[in-house]
């Protein structure tokens, strides 16, 4: 989608919301209306004023297929190689292949607006850039057959690293030498393999 098109549809999304407000209050009685005008308006213009920080950082598409719910913690990786997972509590349930999508920052935070989704998700960038190994990220195959996360499931990759499921999640999903990507989280590091929704948190034994 070209970029233009894009900010104009988040000014209109703004545009809606003005008269959502305003129709509503229009049903209302007299005495509430101005209380409710002033509580509004004034966390529209604090949003929006917020917003003017926001700039341009990338226009790219999202790699490979997003299928199903998408929530807190899910990770989108750009056909550019950054990696972002969503920090928000959006919620979507959606089935797009390689959608657009037109990233905003503000800072440290990071704005994804993705063709296809009703909600633009706030995320943080856990890489910069086409880096298959760093500090904080891995990304790598597994060695061999996958067959989902039974409680302790260790996981050996084609890098040679090692790793052990670390909390109570249960999935069975089988694959053969399917993408891995491993990053650090707030409550230690989380993997995420390919068809699999949820990361699910490891430890490293090798």
């Amino acid at each position: 989608m070209d970029e233009l098109k894009k900010l104009e549809a988040y000014v209109i999304n703004d545009i809606k919301f003005i008269l959502l407000l305003i129709n509503g209050y229009r049903k209302m009685n007299n005495k509430k209306i101005f209380f409710v005008i002033v509580i509004s308006l004034s966390f529209y213009c604090s949003d929006n004023f917020s917003q003017s920080n926001w700039s341009v950082f990338e226009e790219t598409n999202i790699k490979g297929t997003v299928s199903g719910s998408v929530n807190n913690g899910h990770i989108f990786k750009t056909a550019s190689g950054n990696i972002y997972e969503v920090i928000g509590y959006p919620y979507e349930y959606v089935y797009e292949y390689s959608p657009d999508v037109l990233v905003l920052r503000n800072g440290e935070l990071y704005k994804l607006i993705i063709d296809g989704f009703d909600e633009h998700l706030e995320c943080r960038l856990l890489n910069s850039g086409n880096t298959s190994s760093s500090a904080s990220v891995v990304e790598s195959f597994i060695d061999g057959e996958f067959e989902g996360f039974e409680g302790e499931t260790i996981i050996k990759l084609m890098n040679g690293q090692i790793w052990q499921q670390a909390e109570y999640y249960y999935y069975y999903y089988y694959g053969y030498m399917l993408p891995v990507l491993i990053y650090q989280s707030s409550s230690g590091f989380k993997m995420k393999v390919e068809g699999i929704d949820e990361a699910i948190g490891v430890v490293q034994l090798k």
